[in-house]
C-alpha cells in the first residue's frame, strides 16, 4: 500500500478492494479472521488489523492510532521528497549556469580570466582575420598587450578590423593604440550608440559578452564555434561596421559652442535605440520632469519641433561623438 510504483514514480491511492471493504464491519464487530482470509494483507498494512499472538488469527487494531502513524509517514514522505527536490534544483542550477555545449557549438566562459584566455588563444592563432567591436573602454594594459600582439598579427598578414565606442576619440590610451595599428594597416573605426561586443577570428571562432541580462554581462560570456551562430555574428558585426566612422588616432575637441550635455547625450542616445521618455528616466535614473526639461532645452537649441528633425539632427550632428 506505501510503496512507490517505481516506474511512474507515483504512489497508489488509499483505495480497499471489496473484500477488504467487506471485512472491515466484521472487525468491528469483534470477529477474528485467519490468515490467507481475502482482503485481510490489505488491513494488515493499514495496521487496522492486528495478529493476536495467543489465538494466531486477525483482529481489530486501533484504528485512530493507525490513522496517525499512517499520516505521521506520509509528512516524513513529503519532507523527503521536498528535501530531494531541493537536491535536484541545486545539481541542474549548477549544470544550467556552467554547462559546456560542445556538441552545439557553444562554450560557457564563466569569468573574465576565462574569457580573456580563449580570447588571448584565439588571437594568437589567427591565420586571416579578427574583427573586433569593443563598446566599453578597455584598461590600459590590455591596450598595451593588445597593441604588442594586433602589430605582430598584421605582420604575419592577419587582416584587423575594430569598432570602438565614440567616446574613445577623446581618450589618450585609445589614440595611442588605434594610432599604432592603423600604421600597420589596420583598420579602426567608432560607433556612437550601443552596439554589441564580437571578437571574430578566422570565421571559425567568436567570443560574446553574456546578453541574457540588460545590462549585458562583459565579465563572462561564450566561446562560439557553430557555424550557423558564427554566419549570424559576422553579419551583425558587418552591420555594425558599416554604420561606424573611420578613425586613425586623431584627437577630437569639443568646441565652445557645444549644444548638448553629458546627460542630454545619455537621452538622445536612449531615444536612438527606441526608448520613450518615461522607460529613460528609469534607465538613467534622473527623474521625469529632467528628462523633459532637457528634452525642451534640445528644441529651443537646434530649432527642432518634432522628434524626428530632432533624431536628424543628432544622427548627423559631430556632438553624438561627445562622451
Amino acid at each position: 500500500m506505501h510503496e512507490p510504483d517505481k516506474a511512474s514514480h507515483a504512489y497508489p491511492a488509499f483505495t480497499l478492494s471489496p473484500e477488504a471493504e467487506l471485512l472491515i464491519p466484521r472487525l468491528l464487530q469483534r470477529e477474528t479472521f485467519p490468515e490467507g482470509q481475502p482482503g485481510l494483507t490489505e488491513l494488515v498494512k493499514l495496521d487496522v488489523a492486528v495478529l493476536e499472538s495467543y489465538s494466531g488469527r486477525y483482529v481489530l487494531g486501533d484504528p485512530a492510532h493507525a490513522r496517525r502513524t499512517h499520516h505521521a509517514a506520509e509528512r516524513a514522505a513529503v519532507a523527503h521528497h521536498l528535501e530531494r527536490m531541493a537536491q535536484l534544483d541545486s545539481v541542474f542550477a549548477s549544470m544550467e549556469s556552467t554547462a559546456v555545449l560542445d556538441a552545439g557549438g557553444i562554450e560557457f566562459l564563466p569569468n573574465a580570466d576565462a574569457a580573456n584566455a580563449i580570447f588571448a588563444q584565439s588571437l594568437a592563432s589567427a591565420t586571416s582575420h579578427v574583427f573586433t567591436a569593443q563598446p566599453i573602454p578597455r584598461p590600459v594594459s590590455n591596450l598595451k598587450i593588445s597593441s604588442e600582439r594586433d602589430i605582430e598579427n598584421l605582420k604575419r598578414g592577419v587582416t584587423q578590423r575594430t569598432i570602438y565606442h565614440e567616446t574613445a576619440r577623446f581618450r589618450h590610451p585609445e589614440q595611442e593604440y588605434a594610432k599604432a595599428v592603423s600604421a600597420h594597416g589596420a583598420q579602426v573605426r567608432t560607433l556612437a550608440g550601443e552596439f554589441i561586443r564580437i571578437v571574430l577570428v578566422d570565421g571559425t571562432i567568436a567570443v560574446i559578452s553574456d546578453y541574457r541580462d540588460d545590462p549585458p554581462n562583459a565579465q563572462i560570456g561564450f566561446k562560439v564555434t557553430h557555424p550557423g551562430m558564427l554566419a549570424l555574428l559576422a553579419a551583425v558585426f558587418t552591420h555594425q561596421w558599416e554604420r561606424a566612422s573611420p578613425w586613425m588616432g586623431e584627437r577630437s575637441r569639443i568646441t565652445e559652442d557645444t549644444i548638448t550635455t553629458q546627460r542630454s547625450r545619455a537621452i538622445l542616445r536612449k531615444l536612438e535605440g527606441g526608448r520613450n521618455l518615461k522607460q529613460i528616466a528609469s534607465d538613467t535614473g534622473y527623474s521625469l520632469s529632467t528628462v523633459n526639461k532637457d528634452m525642451a532645452e534640445l528644441y529651443g537649441a537646434t530649432g527642432c519641433t518634432s522628434l524626428f528633425q530632432l533624431g536628424a539632427w543628432w544622427n548627423s550632428s559631430d556632438e553624438r561623438k561627445l562622451d
